[in-house]
């Protein structure tokens, strides 16, 4: 019993001391996991990140490393979202601070440009415009060529949307819309020279023409009392590209957009072309927008005109029409509820007979321009040269490119894309016969025009606007322009937009339509409200586009420039 006692007693003794040395183990052990833990806390701190805030829980059970991990996961959380505001708030100082820059080194552009233009600074007297205090804004890259147009000034900017919440009236969509002759502004005329003329007294009179012209703009308005023109070219550098072009041919093709072709014909135009003793083909582009009857009543309307213009001036004058497109929307869906997106889908897509009808088309045109060429203005043995003369987005580089049978000039629905005056042959054929003319392609550059005695035209600004004939991307508010669109088009059946009474007002207007397209599209602004100007500019564009269709009738006889056709052969003033 006692040796038994004995064994027991070493058992007992040995089997403690394993227990000790356990303990001992798993206290350095523990405490080799703990070193272990505050090293990788310290790691990960000295890094700015934590290994998954959620792993907490995983971590607790590692010795209860994970809660403090977790803990330090919510402090640098809250870290990160400050140094985020942080950055947030530098990004916004530093745009602000690009944006100041930015219109610093517009302002200096702008006086760099207008300091080539020694005409528009050197205007006075004769209640002319004092274009030293009226800013030019440009489109397009700084250069000589680069357009200027009189800059819209930010007291009638504040004051048209100021009025952008009035409620629009729908009665005048019931009214049918009619064109106008405008108000006879004339044109800058190249001045009379010859071989013995040198080039500086060319460029004084020159600038001297140019400036006594933008001052007698001036003094018709006021004439006529007709508070403002439409925006023009005041770039005296594109001007002499049309007059060199025109110089170089010996028919003139003119290229109009068959919705509102008096807005691309202003009788000043026809006049010159009577002066130089060039026949003139007139050529209704972008029908496939518009109904064939739209189409056949303005080529009758036009083709009269010209006709018994013809009486008194000697002009030659014919209309004919152009499209690219085989099938279009023949002027359906203007109305309809959606159809913006059906007139898109259907402008927008491409026939199979598309190619083979633009070949004859242009054929067509082209041997219509050379059957009506002046000889006299040929030259011996020379071709004839056809000069293409149209404002921006009339089509003419598609016609351009169509005649050529290449997509030689690029087409833009920026204003002014085509900017030097280029020449081209052309030839029945592309097999390398002998060309038959010459496609002289001069600028797309904007007349000065204004009207009176109509409400809808009592706003030139926004009619070019709408028209393509202003750069968009320079439009500076666009409500306006967006209610002289909704008084004559349903624009919230086309888009298919609700109002929101609360958001906006119980009536329909420009800032709750553009409030609403800007709700369907997704277009904000930064801090979440709707981006109006965004979505304004969108329904410009759609409407440059046909998208959106706002088509003039032909005018009626007594609407005609204040109850009579305006005469081509009255003097210039």
């Amino acid at each position: 019993v006692a040796e038994q006692g004995q064994g027991v007693g070493r058992g007992v003794s040995q089997g403690g001391d394993e227990l000790a040395q356990g303990s001992e183990d798993q206290k350095a052990h523990r405490a080799v996991r703990l070193e272990q833990g505050r090293e990788s806390r310290l790691a990960q701190e000295q890094g700015g990140m934590t290994r998954g805030g959620d792993g907490g829980g995983r971590g607790g059970g590692r010795g209860g490393g994970g809660d403090v991990r977790g803990g330090n996961t919510g402090k640098h959380k809250k870290a990160a979202m400050q140094e985020k505001r942080q950055q947030k708030a530098t990004r916004l100082e530093a745009t602000r601070k690009e944006d100041e820059l930015e219109d610093e080194r517009w302002r200096l552009s702008n006086m760099a440009v207008a300091a080539r233009q020694p005409a528009s600074q050197s205007e006075s007297g004769g209640g002319g415009e004092d274009p030293e205090q009226q800013q030019l804004a440009r489109s397009g890259k700084d250069n000589k060529l680069t357009s200027l147009f009189a800059r819209d000034d930010d007291l009638s900017v504040q004051q048209r949307r100021a009025d952008a919440s009035r409620p629009i009236d729908a009665r005048v969509r019931e009214m049918p819309l009619h064109a106008l002759h405008g108000i006879d502004l004339g044109l800058p005329l190249r001045p009379a020279w010859d071989a013995g003329t040198s080039a500086e007294e060319l460029e004084q009179a020159e600038v001297a023409a140019f400036s006594a012209w933008r001052a007698s703009v001036s003094r018709r308005l006021a004439s006529a009392g007709v508070p403002e023109a439409s925006p023009y070219e005041r770039n005296l550098e594109v001007w002499r590209q049309l007059w060199r072009a025109l110089e170089k041919s010996s028919v003139a093709l003119v290229a109009a957009d068959a919705r509102n072709p008096l807005i691309h014909l202003p009788v000043s135009l026809f006049r010159h072309f009577a002066q130089l003793g060039l026949p003139v083909v007139v050529c209704l582009t972008k029908t496939d927008l518009v109904s064939a009857k739209h189409v056949a009543e303005w080529q009758v309307y036009l083709e009269a005109f010209f006709r018994e213009q013809a009486t008194t001036s000697g002009s030659s004058v014919v209309v004919t029409t152009f499209s690219t497109r085989m099938y279009g929307t023949d002027g359906q869906w203007a109305g309809a509820n959606k159809g913006a997106a059906i007139r898109r889908r259907l402008i927008t897509a491409k026939s199979k007979g598309d190619d083979e009808r633009v070949h004859a088309e242009a054929a067509r045109v082209l041997e219509l321009c050379v059957s009506r060429s002046c000889k006299a203005r040929e030259g011996e043995g020379a071709i004839p040269s056809i000069g293409i003369v149209g404002q921006p987005n009339t089509g003419k580089s598609s016609l351009l490119n169509a005649l050529v049978g290449a997509k030689l000039a690029s087409v833009s629905r920026s204003c002014g894309h085509t900017k030097h005056w280029q020449t081209h042959l052309v030839g029945r054929e592309q097999d390398g016969t002998p060309p038959v003319a010459q496609l002289v392609d001069s600028p797309g550059l904007i007349y000065a025009m204004a009207w009176e005695g109509s409400e809808a035209l009592a706003a030139p600004r926004q009619l070019f606007e709408v028209s393509g004939l202003y750069p968009i991307p320079q439009i500076r508010e666009t409500f306006s322009a967006v209610r002289l669109l909704a008084e004559h088009v349903p624009l919230e059946a086309l888009y298919g937009l609700a109002l929101d009474a609360d958001e906006y007002s119980e009536e329909w207007s420009p800032y709750a339509l553009c409030g609403a397209f800007a709700d369907k599209r997704g277009y904000t602004v930064e801090g979440g409200g709707p981006d109006l100007h965004r979505a304004g500019l969108e329904i410009i564009r759609d409407c440059v586009d046909g998208f959106v269709l706002l088509a003039f009738l032909p005018p009626k006889p007594q609407l005609a420039a204040g109850g009579k056709l305006p005469c081509l052969e009255e003097a210039e003033v």
